[in-house]
């Protein structure tokens, strides 16, 4: 029987909830010095606060619905989810050069991040209740397809950074669940095998960033933006030259500080510790995530959670290591804290499933 919303507060994960709208605030001050005067990125920080806002409301709408209710809606939202993609590729904008954005109203609206949950919660109504079963190779099979419609459709915008966050979800969900170690093993020599014909067949652009980490002197142009990253990250030594007082970013040096960018703005002004801090508070709302898949009352909750940790935990890690210099540069945004309405939606989305889970559990 599912529990109503009444048995919902009780349950519910404080600090997950507390740990979430501090980043999310700690991100909206950091956007606030990223964009300073900049006239064209003026109304950034008003826009983002609003989505946080509504981020907060969907969260916590979310946590009091039964997340069994959700993911028994699973082939309705998954279906819903292609639709998106199939019409940003008629009707989307053309922006930073990609088609990845529905223009509604003032806002747009790009579904591949509502795409990142949509696949967990697919993923987690396919496989949690087969985990109490011996993992069979259909299994894999299926969920490889499942995994493989969204990714084309997302790759064809193009987007390599997000089809990449889903098939690390898939991997790691997969896992969960129980896939058998020599399955595994399958994939990845087939992945070898075929990772010289994905190389020919990536974008030149996606192939450049690539060859940009390995051979800096073959692209100033590009290399330039990672070093303005690592000279603002470096300038910030320990202690950080002050809120609003990096040089990098105040003087226009960084790019794309505000979305991509925006951890060496937190390096360069807030330093060592305020980087460990931040990265800190992110690793504890994964952390807290786990700990509500391995509390969840059924193999379809813990899936869910376990997606969702993987969505923030990953990019998370890439964010911070293009910013570091040591992964390509990607479109990736650091969660909570990048300027993104679609992303901060699908994150806070995220949560409230997850908190779901916890309300529930036994």
């Amino acid at each position: 029987m599912y529990r109503t919303h009444r048995g919902t507060w009780p349950r519910f994960d404080v600090p997950l909830f507390l740990a979430t709208v501090l980043v999310a605030v700690f991100g909206l001050a950091m956007v606030r010095s990223a964009v300073g005067t900049s006239v064209g990125l003026q109304g950034s920080v008003e826009r983002q606060a609003v989505f946080l806002v509504l981020g907060l409301v969907v969260s916590l709408v979310v946590a009091t619905v039964d997340y069994r209710l959700i993911t028994g809606s699973a082939v309705i939202l998954y279906g819903l989810g292609l639709a998106g993609l199939l019409a940003v590729l008629v009707i989307g904008a053309i922006q930073h050069g990609g088609q990845r954005w529905i223009p509604i109203g003032g806002f747009t609206y790009q579904p591949s991040e509502t795409m990142k949950i949509v696949l967990a919660v697919a993923l987690a109504q396919y496989l949690g209740p087969r985990m109490a079963e011996p993992w069979r190779f259909r299994y894999l099979v299926f969920s490889g397809v499942i995994l493989a419609v969204p990714v084309l459709l997302i790759y064809a915008q193009p987007d390599l950074g997000t089809a990449i966050v889903l098939l690390v979800v898939w991997a790691v969900v997969i896992f969960v669940a129980g896939v058998k170690m020599w399955h595994l093993g399958v994939l990845a020599l087939a992945g070898l095998a075929v990772s010289p014909l994905i190389w020919l067949q990536l974008e030149p652009y996606m192939q450049d960033r690539v060859l940009t980490l390995l051979q800096p002197d073959s692209n100033p142009d590009a290399a330039f933006i990672s070093e303005q990253a690592l000279i603002a990250i470096g300038a910030g030594s320990i202690w950080g030259q002050g809120y609003g007082a990096g040089s990098q970013s105040q003087l226009h040096f960084l790019r794309v500080r505000h979305t991509d960018f925006i951890f060496s703005v937190i390096g360069e002004e807030l330093g060592f510790v305020g980087s460990v801090l931040v990265l800190a508070l992110v690793a504890f709302i994964c952390l807290r995530l786990l700990r509500i898949a391995q509390g969840a009352p059924d193999g379809a909750g813990r899936l869910l959670a376990t997606g969702v940790a993987a969505i923030i935990g990953f990019q998370t890690v890439v964010n911070v290591g293009m910013n570091l210099g040591v992964l390509p540069v990607t479109g990736l945004p650091l969660p909570f804290i990048s300027v993104g309405g679609s992303a901060v939606l699908a994150q806070f989305l995220g949560i409230g499933l997850a908190q779901s889970v916890a309300a529930r559990r036994t």
